[in-house]
């Protein structure tokens, strides 16, 4: 879950401080969302911001552009939030 609370918006991926995260639980209406979003698809997955979640599909490039992301997203938070040690992958 990268989803912040306010609709729309989610963290970086990667991102390791997410005060106000999105709960996952989904319910009547956000199920109903996604599902709408699904069908207009049309069997073509892309990637597609809900109020309440982003669909993501999950392509060898989505894949290697997340790596990326989430590595460039750590190492700026780990220079400015914690004195941690990198993440060895």
């Amino acid at each position: 879950i990268e989803q912040s609370s306010a609709p729309f918006l989610e963290y970086p991926v990667g991102s390791m401080y997410q005060p106000h995260e999105h709960s996952i639980a989904m319910g009547r209406a956000e199920l109903l969302e996604l599902n709408e979003a699904l069908k207009k698809q049309n069997g073509v997955a892309a990637r597609v911001a809900l109020r309440d979640l982003t669909l993501w599909p999950m392509t060898p490039e989505v894949t290697q552009e997340m790596g990326r992301v989430r590595a460039e997203t750590e190492g700026a938070q780990r220079k400015t939030q914690w004195d941690q040690p990198p993440v060895r992958h």
